[in-house]
């Protein structure tokens, strides 16, 4: 009996070891498993001129909608029912996915019980990895955003700030090892870098900003920002030739250091870069001032419109300026522009939708779903 009992003990022991080790790694080491489904796999993709091409030699425009909530919720806000709708019923071919390197690491308490829990960010990352396999299996693509960094200061300070830090440099390694040359995948270096220099932007420096200026809440920060040259560098040597897309600066808005002496070299094995514009109403309603800022790179790069957006009411608002969505619609369509709306969320203005039952809102989610529906499949 006691040989038994000892024998159980074993027994048990091994399986919480086993249960541990599929908790903490959770399918998730080498960016594999999670949902994968049927279907085909993405095509490799690469820029040639200005162009996206395809493994068949095709180019390939991308059009889709930002899917966010990772950057600020550990869990998300049904993120992969999200994904599925917009491939599935928008017909989109690209999901921006916006993410918090903080979050990416488990580094941030909110919705755990301890500010490093000991999964270590593997159900964090698994909700990525799902929707990165959901896009394979369907054939389509996933950017993956650096949206929120931390101004250098693991966990307390997450949110989004002018350039990324030396700790985003971690955070596209792991990235990057991760899903090195997975044909779904491209790399979104930062979401809109902002009052800063374009040397600063390129080859980095120390960035000084402050966040609440003149409230109760004002904090001032200091930290090093590698620049985006740097961070390139660092995901080619690993061997990950995935495309990378690079924001502009003004909120990643303007491009026109591209065309001067700021654009990112490549390597020779890497599959490109495509540069990165974000466009709202307050960014001239005038679509012809776009010319200067953003087209002044199109005939040499691939450019990707990853956020527009329409709200409905004030001053930018889709009551004064009824055409402006639309007529962006056509700016980009004419000039074979890639693009993302942004918000594929009820609570995230410009909305999109209006409920969880993907009720796409009237004065933006709906006009940008007609233009969707309009490309072919």
């Amino acid at each position: 009996m006691k040989n038994i009992f000892k024998l159980i003990g074993i027994i048990a022991i091994v399986a919480v070891i086993g249960f541990s080790f599929a908790v903490c790694n959770n399918g998730d080491d080498n960016g594999g498993g999670g949902d994968t489904g049927g279907g085909n796999v993405s095509s490799l993709l690469h820029t040639e001129g200005n162009k996206i091409i395809n493994e068949e030699g095709e180019e390939v425009r991308l059009f889709g909608v930002n899917i966010c909530s990772l950057e600020w919720s550990s869990k998300g806000e049904n993120v992969i029912a999200s994904t599925r709708e917009a491939f599935k019923n928008w017909n989109c071919n690209l999901v921006r996915l916006p993410l918090s390197q903080d979050r990416w690491f488990c580094k941030i308490l909110d919705d755990f019980s301890t500010p490093n829990p000991p999964d270590g960010g593997a159900e964090y990352r698994k909700i990525v990895n799902d929707v990165i396999n959901i896009a394979s299996s369907s054939g389509k693509y996933v950017i993956l955003d650096l949206h929120w960094s931390n101004a250098g200061e693991w966990g307390k300070n997450p949110d989004g700030y002018c350039m990324p830090n030396d700790k985003s440099l971690e955070f596209w390694v792991d990235v990057a090892k991760r899903y090195s040359n997975n044909s779904a995948v491209l790399f979104g270096l930062y979401n809109e870098p902002h009052d800063i220099t374009w040397e600063v932007w390129k080859n980095g420096g120390t960035v000084k900003e402050t966040k609440n200026e003149g409230t109760p809440d004002e904090k001032k920060f200091t930290y090093h920002t590698p620049g985006h040259k740097k961070i390139v560098d660092e995901i080619r040597a690993l061997g990950a030739n995935n495309i990378i897309v690079a924001g502009g600066v003004d909120w990643g808005y303007d491009l026109s250091g591209i065309a001067s002496s700021y654009a990112l070299k490549d390597t020779p094995e890497g599959n490109g870069i495509v540069y990165d514009s974000h466009i709202y109403p307050w960014k001239g309603l005038d679509i012809t001032t776009h010319d200067t800022k953003v087209l002044c790179i199109a005939d040499k790069y691939p450019i990707l419109v990853g956020e527009i957006g329409i709200d409905p009411d004030g001053e930018w608002g889709a009551s004064g300026h009824p055409s402006w969505l639309r007529d962006m619609l056509d700016w980009m369509d004419n000039n074979k522009l890639n693009w993302t709306a942004w918000c594929f969320h009820p609570a995230a203005s410009p909305c999109m939708i209006s409920d969880w039952r993907y009720t796409p809102t009237e004065y933006h989610g709906a006009i940008v779903k007609q233009r969707l529906l309009s490309y072919s499949r």
